[in-house]
């Protein structure tokens, strides 16, 4: 077993992980944020975008306060999706191989689900931002620019993973 809650409850304790809930439920679920020339415009969160494509005015008015997110709405969707350009590269699927599913439903989680580059590229669109930035999975290098397994086109990422410590796998093996 590894993960936040693991690594927390063993190093400090189950209070200690109490309070990082309270704390986590206090703050925001995702914002944009634009910056440089021309206003590139991010969107950012912990997880993913959610299958009912919110507006950003949608993803505000939803209760973050909750200690537990229902499957299906909105706020676990952006805390537990993923792209799904992983999966393609794990599994030797080519490039431009057609997903028939936008959302297939996350077997390595066992909740939520992947989704694809047309998704991404719907929601993004949507609410008028041209990447997103997401943390919520490990990568050896700590960052990872998804490209949903397509050829670099456009060449800038539309979705970039980041994660806080670059060392996380090689100390918590899954």
């Amino acid at each position: 077993s590894y993960g936040f809650a693991h690594e927390c409850k063993i190093k400090y304790s189950e209070l200690m992980y109490s309070n990082f809930l309270v704390l986590f439920s206090a703050l925001p679920i995702a914002c944009t944020v634009t910056v440089g020339i021309g206003n590139w415009k991010y969107f950012c969160c912990h997880g993913g975008i959610s299958k009912q494509y919110p507006t950003i005015e949608q993803i505000n008015q939803e209760n973050r306060f909750l200690m537990e997110l229902p499957e299906g709405q909105i706020l676990h969707d952006l805390l537990w999706s993923d792209p799904i350009d992983r999966l393609i590269k794990n599994r030797n699927i080519p490039w431009n191989t057609p997903q028939p599913n936008d959302f297939p439903f996350n077997e390595e989680r066992k909740t939520s689900f992947f989704f694809t580059k047309n998704a991404c590229l719907r929601f993004l669109t949507k609410i008028g931002c041209q990447s997103m930035i997401r943390a919520h999975e490990a990568f050896p290098e700590g960052y990872h620019c998804c490209h949903f397994g397509i050829k670099p086109d456009p060449p800038f990422p539309m979705c970039f993973s980041i994660f806080g410590k670059y060392n996380y796998l090689e100390s918590n093996p899954p």
